[in-house]
């Protein structure tokens, strides 16, 4: 059987981008635009079966992605979202009382995606397209945890309250005096946050935070609360995660995205792993193998998010800045490497800059 997909629309302006519309056949496994994701012995094991999802992505664009998997497989996903801290939690509860409930997992930490490694509680497959991601450098042989996609973090402004002409269009610029007085709204890092400061420290020193501390910033406790008081108008300008600036401009909010001219935007890995439960399930498989087909990878890329692979067309929205891809140097990724051995340095130059004590 051979049928044509859209699930485009809502959460991150998917609709018309590369990868809305795909070509789905099952006749032989499960081909999507001509690229094998499961052949006919696991497709036919998976039939009729179900997955169990944890994630720690956006809530609303995994949902977008769950029902365009269904649609094109009959394969039905329960997703369990929670914040990286408790999704944490839950999981090193469960991984400790050997009942691990997830079979495929996505966390915008790649560290804890090595810890679970490390616990064998993320097993190593081979996905079909292991090669390209291989080449892509999202992907190592043997490794359990593979870069499903990149997060990253640019600057944004209300476009209300300032004209384009005025937004800034570089990260040093952050630094003109114009934006003092708690004009800039930065939320505090988190894990994935560690990229941006990380940016800031390498590209321009170790005072540059420091300089903007100086500029008497707001400061928020998530991106949620940032986002909203960027739409309202109480702060001008900020450091802002690129896929949170696609749902809010998709929503209406008068906040528009600035890829920074100097030395481009802020990434870190989102890994998925499938789990020792989800070694056994069939349909985990074919699904942990379609997040990583070029098909959905460009579906995803419709949401802010920067594919994994590097063999995919670029993604133009409307209203939004073209985002750099894998391999290009305006993407700057703190690699899961890099945060291994200066995360917590990362984050705690930031707070000394902030005055927030560590660990508070």
């Amino acid at each position: 059987m051979v049928a044509v997909t859209g699930c485009g629309g809502g959460g991150g302006g998917a609709t018309g981008s590369p990868g809305s519309d795909a070509a789905v056949s099952t006749d032989d496994g499960l081909v999507i635009d001509g690229e094998l994701i499961a052949d006919k012995a696991l497709f036919d094991a998976a039939e009729g079966g179900s997955v169990s999802f944890y994630s720690t992505s956006d809530a609303a664009t995994e949902e977008l992605i769950i029902d365009r998997f269904t649609e094109q497989t009959g394969i039905t996903v329960t997703l369990t979202r929670l914040t990286s801290a408790k999704m944490e939690e839950r999981v090193r509860s469960e991984v400790g009382a050997g009942r691990f409930g997830a079979d495929v997992l996505r966390t915008t930490d790649p560290l804890f995606a090595v810890e679970l490694a490390e616990q064998q509680a993320l097993v190593p497959w081979a996905p079909p397209s292991a090669d390209e991601l291989t080449r892509s450098g999202a992907m190592r042989p043997g490794d359990p945890a593979i870069t499903s996609m990149y997060g990253a973090y640019a600057l944004a402004f209300n476009n209300r309250v300032v004209a384009p002409q005025d937004a800034p269009t570089t990260w040093t610029d952050l630094l003109d005096a114009k934006w003092a007085g708690g004009k800039i709204g930065l939320a505090r890092p988190s894990a994935s946050g560690a990229a941006w400061v990380e940016l800031g420290l390498r590209t321009f020193g170790p005072d540059f935070w420091p300089q903007v501390a100086a500029s008497s910033p707001r400061v928020f406790d998530s991106v949620s609360v940032q986002s909203e008081a960027l739409a309202r108008g109480e702060i001008a300008v900020s450091v802002f995660p690129i896929s949170s600036a696609f749902v809010a401009a998709e929503q209406g909010a008068p906040i528009q995205l600035v890829i920074p001219e100097d030395v481009g935007v802020a990434a870190f890995p989102v890994s998925i792993g499938l789990t020792t439960a989800g070694a056994d399930n069939p349909a985990a498989e074919v699904f942990a193998n379609w997040l990583l087909s070029k098909s959905t990878q460009q579906f995803m890329a419709g949401f802010g998010t920067i594919p994994a692979r590097s063999d995919l067309a670029r993604v133009e929205e409307a209203g939004q800045p073209v985002l750099p891809a894998v391999g290009t140097p305006q993407l700057q990724i703190l690699t899961t490497a890099d945060q291994q051995a200066r995360r917590d340095e990362i984050l705690t130059s930031w707070n000394r800059a902030f005055g927030i004590p560590t660990g508070g």
